[in-house]
């Protein structure tokens, strides 16, 4: 979700609230780059953000900014029976507030520990790191009848990298340059009505 359906890096801009974006953004730049494993990064980072007020949340979805094109591609995807799944190493509910926009069919993420109305500086549940994406993508293979050649992975990170090797067309949508690095599907300088290109739909 994190550039790739939207402009932000939505911990980033909600550390911002707790004058603590430039620590967690460092953080989240050596996640990104594959120069520190993304479980280690999610858990270093959710805990800068110990005592902040729920309603940062609310404050986040209200700065997101979508790529351009990516209410389009979703709503081509729908017309042509396309399943549509987020998977996001990102948190609930902005994760959930991209999948209503979007009318996304399904949305995974993670989830911070809460006592009352501030965050306790934890996750709730397992964190979606790069080996859950995959099991996610394994899983849906199953549960929807598909074939690995039947689903399309697009992402931008390291975090991102073992679900795209699980798919049959996997995208580099402006990669890190350890994505980059392995795909040869790319998008780099157009927006994401391109992977309709790949899909071989017009629109």
């Amino acid at each position: 979700m994190d550039g790739t359906i939207i402009e932000n890096e939505t911990l980033n801009d909600i550390a911002n609230f707790l004058g603590k974006g430039k620590e967690v953004k460092q953080i989240t730049d050596l996640g990104l780059k594959g120069r520190l494993d993304f479980s280690t990064s999610l858990e270093n980072r959710v805990h800068l953000l110990k005592g902040l007020r729920l309603s940062s949340l609310e404050e986040a979805k209200r700065i997101i900014t979508f790529k351009k094109g990516a209410k389009k591609l979703f709503r081509v995807l729908k017309d042509n029976n396309f399943t549509t799944v987020l998977v996001s190493g990102g948190f609930k509910p902005i994760t959930s507030y991209v999948q209503n926009y979007l009318k996304i069919d399904h949305e995974y993420s993670n989830s911070f520990g809460v006592i009352g109305d501030l965050f306790d500086g934890t996750t709730n549940g397992p964190i979606i790191n790069a080996n859950y994406k995959e099991k996610i993508v394994n899983n849906l293979i199953k549960k929807l009848n598909l074939k690995k050649n039947q689903i399309v992975g697009i992402g931008d990170a390291a975090n991102d990298m073992n679900m795209l090797l699980s798919v049959g067309l996997p995208i580099a949508f402006e990669a890190q340059d350890i994505v980059k690095a392995n795909f040869d599907n790319q998008i780099n300088n157009t927006d994401l009505t391109s992977v309709l290109y790949f899909l071989g739909i017009k629109h």
